[in-house]
């Protein structure tokens, strides 16, 4: 009677202290409103999206590259891969991401990474751990992506463990933060050329000895909140498979609005376009197509059908060629899309 009464009264305890934190958060709300996380108009939660600005924000919803999540204009396949992925493979297998790095997603990462907003994160990896759901299922340790002890100094919070941690309570995977080491300061990314952010990460990370008996054989998910060219996912991942890992998945809040450009050689409008992307530091994937008539096609098809050299896109938007981008930046537009 005694065990069974411990056990009524500890229930009771339970229940009497969820009813109060319930009641407590009703107060709460009704004092100080919940605002959306993108504008701060009043939402039924904390955390949610409004109805105006969920409409904005650029999902990333299939059909889409199995490897690196770049959308499709159409379904060509469960398993089609993007010219991206074929002509330089990561080393992770998969990457998956909520939305198109904009101006409209990038204030939500901002405001977590750099103006302190950590009631961001949760809302975040809610998002994230849904657009992980194909990854969740073979996921044995969720990680973050890390900061150097430097930076975290600084910054006082590392929001890529932040959301780490709720991806995994969300996914009911075991959270290991301190997977792997950022054992050498790096620059900021932003800026650099796609060779300077590999050159910026290399032997950046490292897994220690005390980690590797954890990492052993298992599937790491590792967590981010923006992947551009990928260099520091990259650079993780290649850390984590040297030390022992199985496999690396990647997930992360938005996938920056990656420039491609096709090109031709001896193409004057072409190095015209290329110099105006370096000009604005701007990393940017070309393709060559001299010689080459399936990627000239391929060109042809992404481009509705334009075959001029060279034609260029930020993400999933067609900018066209050298005159359309110059148009682009002399309207101002230009910078809206390239978003950093």
């Amino acid at each position: 009677m005694r065990e069974g009464a411990a056990v009524d009264k500890s229930a009771w305890l339970a229940s009497l202290r969820a009813g109060l934190a319930t009641a407590g958060r009703f107060a709460l709300d009704l004092a100080l409103p919940p605002g959306c996380l993108a504008c701060g108009r009043p939402v039924a939660s904390a955390g949610a999206l409004c109805a105006g600005c969920w409409g904005r924000l650029r999902l990333i919803e299939r059909p889409f590259c199995q490897r690196l999540a770049i959308p499709f204009g159409y379904d060509i396949g469960p398993d089609a891969l993007s010219a991206e992925a074929i002509a330089d493979p990561p080393p992770f297998d998969r990457l998956r991401a909520v939305a198109i790095y904009d101006e409209f997603s990038g204030r939500i990462v901002q405001g977590l990474k750099y103006h302190d907003h950590t009631e961001l994160a949760r809302s975040m990896a809610a998002m994230m751990a849904r657009a992980a759901d194909d990854l969740g299922v073979g996921a044995e340790l969720v990680a973050p992506v890390p900061l150097h002890p430097r930076r975290l100094w600084q910054r006082r919070f590392n929001q890529s463990a932040m959301i780490a941690a709720e991806v995994a309570r969300r996914l009911e995977k075991p959270h290991v933060p301190d997977l792997v080491d950022r054992i050498k300061p790096t620059r900021r990314q932003v800026g650099l050329r796609v060779s300077e952010r590999a050159a910026n990460v290399q032997g950046a990370f490292r897994v220690s000895p005390e980690a590797r008996q954890k990492l052993a054989g298992r599937r790491v998910l590792l967590v981010d909140d923006v992947y551009t060219t990928g260099a520091t996912a990259k650079a993780v991942t290649r850390a984590l498979l040297r030390g022992g890992a199985a496999a690396v998945d990647v997930v992360v809040f938005v996938n920056m609005a990656e420039v491609i450009i096709y090109t031709r050689q001896a193409c004057g409008y072409c190095s015209a376009a290329k110099r105006l992307l370096e000009k604005k530091g701007v990393a940017y994937v070309e393709f060559d197509a001299t010689g080459k008539p399936d990627l000239r096609q391929e060109m042809i098809a992404r481009a509705s059908g334009r075959a001029t050299f060279p034609q260029i896109f930020i993400g999933d938007t067609h900018v066209g060629g050298c005159d359309d981008l110059h148009d682009l930046d002399g309207q101002g537009r230009l910078d809206l899309l390239l978003a950093s």
